[in-house]
């Protein structure tokens, strides 16, 4: 028996990615809550420049205008833009 919920991926939206960068110093639990809030996952990063790529579902109802506005709301983000 699994303890997990299936979660469809309409539910949450499809996967983008998108470029992330951080004030810093960037504390880690910061980091940490912002890839929780998100349901992100790293892809990449950070690179020489502190740039992380990152793999989030945008809600199905979210424009990009809408979702990559409530990205760069969070505490300790300093840039978001969707990227390849």
């Amino acid at each position: 028996r699994t303890l997990t919920s299936e979660v469809s991926s309409a539910a949450v939206g499809i996967p983008h990615r998108i470029a992330l960068t951080f004030e810093q110093p960037i504390k880690g639990e910061a980091l940490r809550q912002a890839l929780i809030d998100t349901r992100s996952n790293i892809v990449s990063g950070p690179d020489e420049l502190g740039v992380y790529i990152v793999e989030i579902p945008v809600p199905p109802m979210s424009t990009d205008e809408q979702f990559i506005n409530s990205i760069r709301s969070i505490s300790g983000v300093q840039s978001a833009s969707f990227t390849h």
